[in-house]
């Protein structure tokens, strides 16, 4: 079982599917996952793919190395009539990576897949969007800074090529 996000001091209500909405597009449907997250699936007007985004990940901080406190969410850009099931697990899994391992993610980290094994897809690198508009992977809701990283699926031949190459 999966143990829920802390309390509340993120973003204020609402600012992340208002972001999500006039980024990228309309919100098709919003799955809730447990009591502090949801992930919204929005059509991308830009480009016709599905866009799913955690919502409520940054509702606590999580301190960087340099004790710098981070608020962030993730994306994962699907194109159509991709299966979404591996995708919700995943970003659960790594919505809650932080939390329950006392950790932060970063754009440039790798994670195994360790939530989905039906997955294609063993590791997963996390970095700023490609296909988003410039500037939208770091922006200010309401007073918090709040960092957008999407998810990039790795076969496992591409791990080792980033592991051994950097």
């Amino acid at each position: 079982m999966l143990r829920t996000l802390p309390s509340k001091s993120g973003p204020p209500e609402g600012a992340i599917q208002q972001y999500v909405e006039s980024t990228f597009g309309p919100i098709q449907e919003v799955i809730r996952v447990d009591n502090d997250l949801e992930i919204l699936v929005a059509t991308d007007v830009a480009s016709g793919c599905l866009r799913l985004v955690t919502q409520g990940m940054s509702r606590q901080s999580v301190s960087t190395d340099n004790a710098q406190e981070l608020y962030t969410e993730l994306m994962l850009t699907l194109v159509p009539g991709t299966a979404t099931e591996w995708a919700i697990a995943v970003l659960t899994a790594l919505a809650h990576y932080p939390f329950q391992n006392n950790t932060f993610l970063y754009a440039g980290h790798t994670v195994e897949n360790q939530a989905f094994p039906e997955c294609p897809y063993p590791f997963f690198l996390l970095g700023p969007s490609v296909t988003a508009p410039a500037g939208s992977s770091r922006v200010t809701l309401g007073n918090t800074p709040t960092l957008f990283l999407s998810v990039y699926p790795l076969y496992e031949e591409e791990a080792q090529l980033r592991k051994s190459q950097g």
